[in-house]
């Protein structure tokens, strides 16, 4: 996977997952018709041991709900701050880790921005703080 260096390009593969996302769910809704609360508990609660027993239609609904979640989590990635580190290294407190938001892969160098750190091109000889190494 090649690197994403701006947020536009970022913006852009967001926006075309939502829409497969959002046309996933569409289409899930349509083939379940009504999903009552019953039946959304009755999968969110299936035990990891039981998941062989589930029916087709609670597969669907299991689907439903992870399309569900995965498009609240790029909607939250949308509008986090982002950094781009490409060819630079990224100095953080001691114990800081790196983020990759949903709907990136860490190969593609897209990061949450921590809450402290900068983007340096150069390490300084000498500091209290941790780095990552994205040259």
């Amino acid at each position: 996977m090649k690197p994403i260096k701006t947020n536009k390009e970022a913006q852009a593969k967001l926006n075309t997952q939502i829409l497969k996302v959002k046309a996933e769910i569409a289409g899930l809704k349509a083939e379940l018709g009504i999903v009552n609360k019953t039946e959304e508990l009755e999968v969110e609660n299936c035990p990891f041991d039981e998941l062989i027993n589930r029916t087709p239609r609670q597969w669907k609904i299991s689907q439903l709900q992870h399309a569900c979640r995965s498009l609240k989590w790029l909607n939250k990635t949308k509008k986090a701050e982002l950094i781009f580190p490409h060819g630079k290294y990224l100095m953080v407190p001691e114990g800081t880790k790196v983020l990759s938001p949903s709907g990136f892969h860490p190969e593609e160098k897209v990061f949450l921005k921590p809450e402290q750190g900068c983007l340096v091109d150069v390490l300084p000889r000498s500091s209290n703080m941790g780095y990552h190494d994205f040259t």
